[in-house]
């Protein structure tokens, strides 16, 4: 069994959440904290239950549909990494109404890692897949995935709940019966057991060739809405009797008012979306860091672009539907002056930056500097600069030196939207506006001075870990190739490389 110990930021990392791959016993076994607290002499011991060791099968071949995994990425993976799909299973122990409970269960992971252990950075990301849509949909993966390819990390992406196994129709069970007929998920109060087993499963060598899995050093869970309300519960409720993970990121959820923030280090990041309903935001703490992010919807158009996709390779046989990775990355500049859509802010840039900075505070044990949150009234409501953006917050360089507006989940005083194309402001979806080109001109004198402008705040977001370096060069490059004067389309393509972002 994979034992994680109690995190404490005044000690090293690397010492502190070390692997122990014991075997599984029949008994519980204590917390390798000597309090078993967290440190505070005065509190009851934490006791830790054994997770049970799943039966891994693989790697998963076959089927009637594509001979291959379902949602197999549909960006390239980079030279030297592969993409295989296991499933695993067992007994389950229940949660909630089914608590003191147990049930058989199979299910699947589908892993991207390098293969040689010399590109491993150590660090395993566990996405637990979402499942709105009545099917598997990986969203860290979706919106990370070239960091997460190019900086060394593993992506485990987890069917942990009935709907994405055999609960609906485009479920796996039902979507490749050949492939994927052993599966059976017994319902939800067992999704929490069955990711915590996920969690050891990759330590299988079925799973991770031993010059791998040598390397695993730590294991962090992410979520995107739906499931990171999943991962609330988790955190809040099994975290202490499990204790698989070493740090979580959890995206757009307004649950973070409700998840505990003591245990290991945990990065939530919101959109300006859900940071609209919550009138104050949580403070950070040691082991907490919060962004709230000006600008993004809760589903950005890159968001919609994928998920668009994922419907129509759901009801086919496998085939995605146009999606080109240059226009599902665009924050706006390929926008006629003056025109709506749906919102374009490149929230992807800061979900990657986010998994580097928790891989990095794990490593170093160095909490990421604090972002103050999104400014507010009295009364508890967003503020707005004279453009309609959003103050405060986790800020990129579009919002600072701006060619548009980026509407989300509230709107300025006096603003309406019932112009703009598709009917305003979208629920969820959001709207942004391109600036007419009086307004343009009044804040920049040229294409020059707007590029001398965006190009001087790159650095400052750079060295605050908002903004990764290889995303600096994509607003870079999509910024000089932009004429504001003239709204022409003329942005140069990317450089080759695998894994483009959304």
């Amino acid at each position: 069994m994979r034992q994680v110990m109690t995190w404490r930021p005044t000690t090293v990392c690397t010492a502190l959440l070390a692997l122990s791959l014991m075997g599984c016993n029949s008994g519980p076994t204590t917390s390798t904290d000597p309090t078993g607290t967290g440190g505070d002499p005065g509190a009851p011991p934490v006791t830790q239950e054994p997770v049970p060791a799943p039966e891994v099968l693989g790697p998963v071949t076959g089927g009637i549909r594509t001979g291959e995994p379902w949602g197999t990425t549909m960006v390239p993976l980079i030279e030297g990494y592969v993409e295989e799909e296991f499933s695993f299973g067992g007994l389950a122990r229940g949660h909630g109404d089914a608590a003191d409970t147990e049930s058989a269960y199979r299910t699947r992971m589908t892993v991207r890692r390098p293969v040689d252990p010399d590109d491993f950075n150590g660090t395993v990301v566990l996405d637990w897949n979402n499942v709105t849509l009545q099917f598997d949909i990986e969203s860290t993966w979706a919106a990370a995935n070239d960091v997460l390819m190019e900086r060394g990390f593993i992506y485990v992406g987890v069917s942990a709940q009935k709907q994405g196994v055999d609960g609906a129709p485009t479920s796996l069970y039902f979507w490749d019966p050949v492939r994927y007929a052993d599966l059976m998920h017994p319902g939800d109060d067992y999704s929490f057991d069955i990711f915590s087993q996920a969690a050891q499963a990759v330590f299988d060598p079925i799973v991770m060739p031993a010059e791998i899995r040598d390397h695993i050093e730590r294991v962090v869970a992410t979520g995107s809405s739906q499931s990171a309300g999943r991962l609330t519960t988790y955190i809040n409720e099994v975290h202490e009797r499990d204790r698989m993970f070493d740090g979580y990121m959890p995206q757009i959820s307004g649950s973070v008012l409700d998840t505990r923030k003591d245990l290991v280090p945990i990065l939530w990041i919101n959109s300006q979306d859900e940071a609209a309903g919550i009138v104050e935001a949580p403070a950070d703490e040691p082991l907490f860091r919060y962004w709230e992010v000006a600008g993004p919807p809760h589903t950005t158009n890159a968001g919609e672009q994928y998920y668009t996709s994922m419907v129509i390779y759901a009801n086919s046989n496998g085939v995605y539907g146009s999606y080109d990775p240059e226009v599902a990355g665009q924050y706006g500049e390929l926008d006629p002056q003056g025109s709506c859509n749906r919102n374009r802010y490149p929230v992807r840039y800061v979900w990657s930056s986010g998994i580097v900075a928790l891989h990095k505070w794990l490593v170093s044990g160095q909490a990421p500097d604090s972002v103050p949150p999104l400014a507010r009234d009295e009364a508890g409501d967003l503020t707005f600069d004279e453009h309609g953006n959003a103050l405060g917050g986790f800020r990129l360089p579009i919002v600072d030196v701006p060619i548009g507006a980026y509407f989300a989940g509230q709107l300025p005083v006096g603003t309406s939207l019932t112009h703009c194309t598709p009917g305003g402001l979208v629920p969820l979806v959001g709207t942004s506006q391109t600036f007419d080109p009086a307004r343009m001109m009044g804040l920049y004198d040229s294409h020059e001075d707007y590029l001398a402008q965006f190009e001087a705040v790159i650095p400052e977001a750079v060295e605050s870990g908002r903004l990764l370096p290889e995303h600096a060069e994509d607003l870079l490059r999509r910024a000089r190739g932009t004429d504001i004067t003239n709204p022409v389309p003329r942005v140069p393509p990317p450089p080759p490389a695998g894994g483009d972002p959304l």
